[in-house]
């Protein structure tokens, strides 16, 4: 009787090159996901700003400003290129 499932692929020791250009892809995507964050966060904390009571009108200007670049920032790093 033959195995149903097929026959299970033999396990293999990936090399040292491998395991590093996979190391050093897993850092890319790390970072590029901080850059995600940051971005959302600096969204986030301009809009305490909106917010403040002690703000000037100048200040919430700039701070409407920055958070609408943050959130198109954001947005743009939603995709990535992978190389």
């Amino acid at each position: 009787m033959s195995n149903p499932l097929g026959s299970p692929k033999p396990y293999t020791k990936k090399s040292p090159e491998e395991v590093e250009a996979w190391n050093v892809r897993r850092r890319l995507i790390f970072k590029h996901n901080s850059f995600f964050g940051h971005a959302m966060m600096a969204a986030k904390a301009m809009n305490v700003i909106l917010d403040s009571e002690t703000a000037t009108p100048e200040a919430k200007a700039e701070a409407y400003n920055l958070q609408q670049s943050a959130r198109r920032l954001y947005e743009l790093l939603k995709t990535r290129v992978d190389s």
